[in-house]
């Protein structure tokens, strides 16, 4: 039965990604840890789509991977672009020439200049192009975290014009507090406009900027469709010739809604746990322990050997995330797992913007290490996916992300009715 009210309030928009548009993550799980995130973020924007990404930043995210979901998420476009560029004396907003002779003017776009929607669709039409449907976060929700003070995380959108054409761009995140030798970026460029030496270009100035802040770890993602190898992409052959390499993994999952519950079979439940539903906020009764889950969830999330540093949530983080995903449009199904005294076992968090009729994003599942082995992760998700079901909304997929070696987490979204479409790989190297 239903028994939750639908809170969210469509707003039409042409900003909505289309039905062919994480990570990401935003969202991620691994082989010990039932967990699982978007990125997506972001990517983890609104959930996490990257590992970049984090709850208090714009894309929403959290703890599983960094990533998810919807969380804006950093990467190479599938055209090959990459940092391997010549580096420039400044990053002072003058034009740039490009390789192939005519000029290319890269420039920092503001949030709240008409151009930014330009900036926001040449990367989003650049890492979507030939890709099986794909989350990508809405310009509305770009904005807001592009406008926002920046405390832990401070980004710039930088975009490359031909006249008052924006043919590419990039997103760079900044963290301020913790990993402060990094550096997440995000970059593409038109199809029409590639092999001109507008990705070289534009990764020249973001090169510039890097040595700037005194950033010398390069992060990004590249997407690589399933039953190919990395090495034969544009991106991480152009990836590996700046130096950089593949240091964690993640396949994508989709879900293709409407959901039909009666397909999970074997989740049978667990003796001994109760499950509770919440929308957004999470009740004061139980915050305290969603922020002891949120931090051991950053703990134990696997990032192969990706640069960060765990960190502890409290209270505070868990009420300024909440704040900062409803101003950019998102509205957070949860998930709690109790046992029979009260003490938090396990959560999972489905997210949904406004601004999207297409996709859902499945940002972390966790389950505490005491409680393994109970199919929790299964039953959280299956609730949550159940609570969505009662917004009778008008998506088409719910998308996910999972470590590669996490088996137990990649069962039970197979179970579920999740699908493969494609792998997401965490690349770093140094700046050089």
């Amino acid at each position: 039965m239903c028994g939750i009210e639908a809170p969210i309030s469509r707003q039409p928009t042409n900003d909505a990604p289309p039905t062919d548009a994480p990570s990401s993550r935003i969202p991620s799980s691994t082989q010990s840890v039932n967990v699982t995130s978007v990125r997506s973020a972001s990517r983890r924007s609104a959930p996490r789509r990257s590992h970049r990404t984090s709850d208090t930043a714009s894309v929403a995210a959290a703890s599983t991977s960094r990533k998810a979901g919807p969380s804006y998420i950093s990467s190479i476009s599938s055209t090959g672009e990459s940092l391997a560029g010549p580096a420039a004396n400044s990053i002072a907003a003058r034009p740039r020439f490009g390789l192939y002779g005519g000029m290319t003017n890269i420039r920092m776009v503001a949030p709240a200049e008409p151009a930014f929607r330009d900036w926001h669709d040449s990367i989003r039409v650049a890492h979507l192009a030939g890709r099986e449907p794909s989350w990508w976060p809405a310009v509305e929700s770009a904005r807001a975290y592009h406008a926002r003070e920046p405390i832990r995380l401070r980004y710039f959108a930088i975009g490359a014009f031909e006249g008052d054409t924006c043919v590419g761009g990039a997103q760079v995140g900044l963290p301020m507090q913790r990993d402060t030798e990094t550096m997440a970026v995000e970059l593409g460029v038109l199809p029409t406009f590639r092999g001109r030496g507008v990705g070289t270009t534009l990764a020249a100035y973001v090169k510039d900027l890097a040595r700037q802040h005194d950033r010398t770890i390069i992060q990004t993602e590249i997407t690589v469709p399933a039953g190919r190898q990395l090495a034969e992409t544009n991106g991480g052959r152009f990836a590996r010739a700046a130096g950089m390499r593949s240091v964690s993994a993640e396949d994508r999952f989709v879900l293709d809604l409407p959901w039909d519950e009666r397909r999970p079979a074997g989740m049978a439940q667990a003796d001994g746990y109760r499950i509770v539903l919440f929308v957004d906020r999470v009740p004061d009764d139980y915050v305290a322990q969603w922020a002891r889950l949120r931090t051991h969830m950053d703990q134990d999330v696997p990032t192969g050997e990706l640069t960060r540093t765990p960190e502890s949530i409290g209270i505070d983080r868990i009420r300024e995330a909440e704040r900062n995903f409803a101003e950019q449009g998102w509205t957070r199904l949860r998930t709690m797992a109790f046992t029979a005294a009260s003490v938090g076992a396990g959560y999972t968090e489905l997210y949904v913007s406004r601004y999207d009729d297409d996709f859902v994003v499945q940002d972390d599942t966790f389950v505490d290490r005491a409680h393994r082995g109970h199919r929790l992760g299964a039953r959280m998700k299956r609730a949550n996916l159940r609570q969505l079901a009662c917004l009778d909304g008008p998506w088409k997929w719910v998308q996910t992300h999972t470590e590669l070696n996490n088996v137990a987490m990649q069962r039970t979204n197979e179970a579920l009715g999740f699908r493969r479409v494609d792998v997401l790989h965490e690349v770093e190297g140094r700046l050089r």
